[in-house]
Formats: structure tokens, C-alpha cells, sequence
């Protein structure tokens, strides 16, 4: 019987790791990527009329001023 392992797509050593994610800008743009490939939009109203505020990490929607960030209703 043949021992077959999954492939990792991607390996990923300290050094890439820190480039990628070294800061926390850099972590919440490749969230924000991740979440929201197709641009922000609002989690409760869906509008895409959305503004950041940049002091707090967060969106608001001009919709119906929900505030949220990139992280909620995640593990993080």
C-alpha cells in the first residue's frame, strides 16, 4: 500500500511570515482582503456606503451607522 500525504500549498518560514504579518496594519489588510475581496460593505444592512475610522480599526455604515471592524464575528 502506497503512504500518500497531502501537499501543503504553501510553505511559509519565520522570515515570510514576519514580512507578510509583521505589523498589525498588515495583519488587518489581508483580513480585510480575506473577508471582503469584493470591497467593504456593511455586516448588518449590506450597503457598500461604508467609512473607516482609522483611530479605531472600524468601519461605519452611512446606512445605519453599525460600527464594526474587521475581526468581528471572528475568532479573533
Amino acid at each position: 500500500m502506497k503512504n500518500v500525504t497531502p501537499k501543503i500549498k504553501q510553505e511559509m518560514d519565520l522570515i515570510t511570515s514576519m514580512d507578510k504579518f509583521g505589523s498589525d496594519d498588515k495583519c488587518r489588510a489581508y483580513l480585510e482582503a480575506l473577508r471582503f475581496p469584493d470591497g467593504v460593505f456593511c455586516l448588518r444592512c449590506e450597503s457598500k456606503k461604508i467609512s473607516r475610522i482609522y483611530k479605531r480599526n472600524q468601519f461605519v455604515c452611512e446606512s445605519c451607522n453599525y460600527q464594526f471592524s474587521v475581526t468581528v464575528g471572528t475568532i479573533f
